[in-house]
């Protein structure tokens, strides 16, 4: 299973977009910013070049969507054949329900 920073890193590398990954994950940009910041920090490298309001993927950014896409690939292929031989097995699923403290 991926960490959140790394399903939130996949999703900004896919749209190549803080503002647009924060809309499809209901996160905020700075909440996406964090996540992206401790990524780049933990493997010590950037993963994102600015360009004005644009990004692209550095080499390092490449190199690791392209491993979290296969890893993403791997869990959901083992997840598959578990279901086929057990029907027990239930992959742990995540539901999300975000609320504000302020109410009209």
């Amino acid at each position: 299973m991926l960490s959140i920073a790394h399903q939130i890193f996949l999703e900004v590398a896919r749209l190549l977009s803080f503002t647009k990954a924060s809309r499809q994950l209901f996160l905020s940009q700075s909440a996406i910013s964090k996540h992206i910041k401790s990524l780049e920090s933990f493997y010590k490298t950037g993963l994102f070049e600015r360009h004005g309001n644009a990004i692209s993927l550095t080499k390092a950014g490449t190199i690791l969507y392209t491993k979290v896409l296969e890893a993403t690939d791997l869990t959901n292929d083992l997840h598959g054949q578990l279901q086929q031989i057990s029907e027990n097995f239930k992959p742990a699923t995540r539901f999300a329900i975000g609320a504000s403290t302020t109410y009209w």
